[in-house]
């Protein structure tokens, strides 16, 4: 699992520079690197969950919504 996700991160640059000429923002933009990063990483936790679909769900209602500090 190491190796899928080293070969896997390693497409991170590839999107946060695709995020990047998208939104007419700067290639070293650190909103783009941090939208890549937590998309790409919300796969492989989406692997290692008992409900890939609904921790894929959540993970992209926090980056819409935002996070809730409040219990549920």
């Amino acid at each position: 699992s190491e190796y899928w996700h080293r070969m896997w991160m390693r497409h991170e640059d590839a999107l946060r520079r695709a995020l990047a000429a998208e939104t007419g923002a700067p290639e070293t933009d650190p909103e783009c690197a941090a939208l890549a990063h937590f998309a790409l990483e919300t796969s492989a936790l989406a692997i290692r969950s008992e409900d890939p679909v609904h921790t894929v769900e959540a993970a992209f209602a926090i980056l819409e919504h935002g996070w809730r500090a409040s219990p549920r």
